[in-house]
């Protein structure tokens, strides 16, 4: 499978801002993977079609700004991954995440 690099900016809230990526990924490719680095960045894997990588590019622009570390090829009739790495402006990198307490 061959792979293609790409890095986004994104100016939204973090969970706003994956829920309109995750769904804009969703109509093009299946996101196989991803890890959160506190609320500052997401990395992904996302697997698609070589002739949807095109469309699924100019979709993501309208939502994020992408820099692509590789060129896209549009009609190839291969199967790629996608590795993505965004990062969030509004992360602080101080993510906490509260636990309620159980009566017991």
């Amino acid at each position: 499978m061959n792979q293609i690099f790409w890095t986004g900016i994104c100016n939204e809230d973090r969970i706003p801002g994956i829920s309109r990526i995750a769904e804009c990924i969703g109509k093009y490719g299946f996101i196989t993977d991803f890890k959160f680095f506190s609320d500052i960045s997401v990395s992904m894997l996302i697997e698609i079609d070589g002739k949807k990588i095109e469309v699924l590019y100019e979709k993501l622009l309208q939502i994020i700004s992408i820099s692509k570390n590789s060129e896209l090829i549009p009609d190839y009739e291969t199967e790629f991954l996608i590795l993505f790495n965004i990062t969030f402006t509004k992360g602080t990198g101080n993510l906490k995440a509260e636990i309620s307490s159980v009566p017991g």
